[in-house]
Parts: structure tokens; sequence; C-alpha cells
């Protein structure tokens, strides 16, 4: 099969070498334009451009792949599939019609689980304990289209959201081979999700990162892991007298015990500290100031003025 590809971040990376070294020839590969990066906000190619250019691939980067301009190189080339993997352009019907076998989207998730922009870090958040990848063929609607193969995987207990992208990233490039063999055989059966079934897993920003104390310390364990490292589980450090201070928290982990405190309270702030959540204590176990190195919770404590009664909370003009 000829094939074209579709990618911008690292997370695709792994997938677009296994094609390159595959049976199936990649003719083409769309990705994003270079974007500023870095403090000098120098144009930065993404890695998926990075990747095929070493591997000697063509590449394109229009503004939108939905252009007639991009649309008319993807009808010369003439692909029998379309393999798309966090491309971050939406796919309209004019390009979904040009490939002979369908556009073909790879899903950080077990579908029709976690339909949207952020599944890795929603699964974690809501605390499941497995996921997976899943290939599929992308249709009108985002994340709805009939499943083609699956891959499953468990969930650490204490996995973060960065650490199961570098795991999902590696299932999904040992997927993609042996199912376009078995799409080109004719021996893939499409089934239809279940949308009884679907959740949704929206993009998050930066100010999502912001914790909710009032909730249970496993809930709230799972929001640090499912946030880290990007957009970064965070609060603020108030003290009777001083300026809020922005911490980002990186692990934290639930601990035997009622806390009759607020939540967001500080418990206890020598060698270990501990903070009220949701009726019951957690343990917060690596953190960093805002500017500074991430750090373990009794190193950081050594240099910061902490007390047992400091609240960690909501800054100016947030509200959990």
């Amino acid at each position: 099969m000829r094939l074209v590809f579709a990618g911008t971040p690292g997370f695709a990376a792994p997938t677009l070498a296994a094609l390159a070294t595959g049976r199936h020839p990649v003719e083409l590969v769309l990705t994003q334009p270079d974007r500023p990066a870095g403090r000098g906000r120098t144009p930065t190619p993404p890695p998926v451009k990075a990747l095929a250019l070493r591997l000697g691939l063509r590449v394109i980067q229009p503004e939108s792949i939905n252009a007639l301009e991009a649309v008319e190189v993807l009808r010369a080339v003439a692909p029998d599939a379309l393999i798309v993997m966090a491309y971050g352009l939406r796919l309209r019907a004019r390009v979904l019609r040009v490939p002979r076998l369908g556009c073909l989207n790879v899903h950080a998730s077990l579908l029709p689980r976690y339909r949207g922009a952020a599944p890795i870090n929603w699964a974690i958040i809501r605390g499941e304990r497995e996921t997976g990848v899943t290939l599929q063929r992308m249709a009108s609607e985002i994340d709805c289209g009939a499943i083609l193969a699956q891959r499953a995987t468990a969930i650490g207990e204490e996995e973060t959201a960065g650490e199961l992208y570098e795991r999902l990233s590696a299932l999904a490039a040992e997927m993609i081979g042996p199912a376009l063999d078995e799409l080109e055989g004719g021996r893939l059966i499409a089934r239809p999700q279940d949308d009884a079934l679907a959740t949704d897993a929206p993009k998050l920003e930066k100010r999502d990162g912001l914790v909710d104390w009032s909730a249970s310390p496993i809930r709230t364990r799972n929001f640090i892991r499912g946030m880290t490292p990007w957009p970064g589980a965070f609060t603020w450090h108030r003290r009777p007298s001083e300026a809020a201070r922005r911490l980002i928290l990186l692990a934290a982990c639930p601990i035997e015990g009622a806390a009759d405190a607020p939540p967001g309270t500080v418990l206890r702030a020598s060698e270990e500290l501990h903070v009220a959540a949701g009726g019951g204590r957690l343990r917060v176990l690596r953190l960093q100031s805002e500017g500074a190195r991430p750090m373990d919770a009794a190193d950081w404590l050594r240099g910061h003025a902490v007390a047992a009664g400091d609240r960690f909370g909501p800054g100016p003009g947030e509200d959990t």
C-alpha cells in the first residue's frame, strides 16, 4: 500500500519510523508549519518533520490540510491510506475521500473511551487502570469512526501522563505495521463504536492544572499524575502577612488518617509535607517553586518557610 502520514509532535514519531522501515512505502509526510520556540522564539520544525527529513521522506507543511492546494498534492500522490496521528488539524470531507482505503487515525485511548484532544491525561485523572491505542477509520465526527485495531496496556498506579505518553507512543508503533498488513489482506473487520460507552477527553489549558483540595486524596493524587508534566498541577502557598507563592506539584500519595482541618491546610511541614484533601491526608512527595528546579519535598522544606496551618489553594482571581 502507498501511504501518506500526517502527524506533528514527538508522540507520532515512532509510528512514522515504524512505517518508514515497513512494507508499505510512505510517499509523503504532512506536518504543521514550523513554530517559534524557546526564549529566542526561533522557528522550530516539529519532531515529525525533523524525523521525516532524516529518513529522506518528502514533507509538506500546509497551514490547512483542507486547502485546495494541499488536497491536490494528496490526489497527485494517490495514496491507498492516509495515517493520521496527533496531527493537530481536523480533516474535512474533501481530504477523507482521497485515499482508496480511507483516512486512518491512531488515537491514544481504547475508543470509544476518551474521545478528544487529551485522552492520556484524562484517563489518569479519572483513575483508569487500563488504556491503550486504537486504529480507527476517520469519519466526519472526531474520534467516532469504526475501530480497526486496538492494543491495551495497564496504567501504573504512580504513572504520570508523561510516562504513559512514551509507552503509548511505542505501543502505537508496534501496532501499526501488523494492522496495515491485515487491512491490505482484507482480514481487518471494522466494528462501529458504541456511543453509549463514549467519554470525552477535552483539550487542557495551563489554567486547568489548579488543584482542588476538596477532592479526595486519591483523586488529588491522580489529578497531579494526569497533569504531569503538562499542563502541570499547581497550587498557591499562603502564609499570614505574606504574598501567595505559586507551587507546581509533581508527585503525591494518599496517607492514612483523617484531617480535622479545611481542605488545603498544611498538616505537617517537618521532613514530610502533608496537606488536608477532601477530609483525608495527602503527602506531597515532589514539587517545585515557580522558576526553580524540581525537588523532593524534604529538600524543598529545608529551603522554604512552611508551617502547619499554612494554606494551599487558589491564587488571586482563581477559584476551584
